[in-house]
């Protein structure tokens, strides 16, 4: 499969039992003890400078690159942080993001691991196909800087080759994707919550630093999204 349209994975029971029990128990004590805060009360970040404090966090992420190069034909992936989320229905708003189909202006490869069995009523992720003629990667290069402005991430039905699917998987199941491919969060249900632990990885030829011409131009082009037609 080609990197530029990479799609989603699902690898189940990656973690046998005993890994998990660990991995999970860990992941509760940072939740727990409020360690690696994010800007995201729910979310603890774990940055590339940080993981090694982790010693079962870090040969998780080690497990999971290899995983992500074997599927996606590329070499060097370099970590870039851990996201250890727990999701409550509280959390969930239907009309922003990332509750909405959409792709990510900066790519990454991710990996993300189940800490309990997770069903629709969890709020899984969900993932869909594009058509054959649909360049998510083109469309996110030419982003403008204010483009959550205008939803211009958004994926439109007549861009999908099928519905949504909801990722639904067994504590210790691993979920690769390519942040290109369309998805969006599900709904936690009243009552439940989720808990995942993910990996994000980027290549040297995803995000690519443009000239200063080029963000003058993309700065152009977003102010004429502004002007009224």
């Amino acid at each position: 499969m080609s990197s530029k349209k990479l799609s989603y994975r699902k690898i189940r029971k990656f973690l046998i039992e005993g890994n998990l029990s660990s991995i999970a128990e860990r992941c509760d004590e940072i939740l727990d003890k409020g360690k690696y805060a994010s800007s995201y009360s729910n979310v603890r970040q774990i940055d590339s400078s940080s993981i090694s404090n982790e010693l079962l966090l870090e040969e998780l992420k080690d497990r999971i690159k290899q995983e992500l190069e074997l599927y996606s034909g590329l070499s060097d992936l370099i970590f870039n942080k851990a996201w250890l989320v727990k999701s409550e229905s509280s959390d969930s708003d239907k009309t922003k993001l990332p509750y909405s189909p959409h792709f990510d202006k900066k790519r990454f490869l991710k990996g993300m691991v189940y800490l309990h069995d997770v069903s629709v009523e969890h709020g899984p992720i969900h993932f869909a196909k594009v058509e054959d003629d649909v360049d998510i990667d083109e469309r996110r290069k030419k982003l403008p800087p204010n483009y959550k402005s205008f939803g211009l991430n958004a994926v439109r039905g007549e861009d999908l080759a099928s519905d949504f699917e909801p990722m639904t998987g067994q504590g210790g199941d691993l979920i690769l994707f390519d942040t290109n491919v369309p998805h969006h969060a599900g709904i936690v249900a009243n009552g439940m919550s989720r808990k995942i632990l993910r990996f994000d990885f980027e290549h040297r030829s995803f995000n690519f630093q443009s000239s200063i011409f080029q963000r003058v131009l993309t700065k152009i082009l977003g102010r004429q999204h502004i002007s009224p037609t």
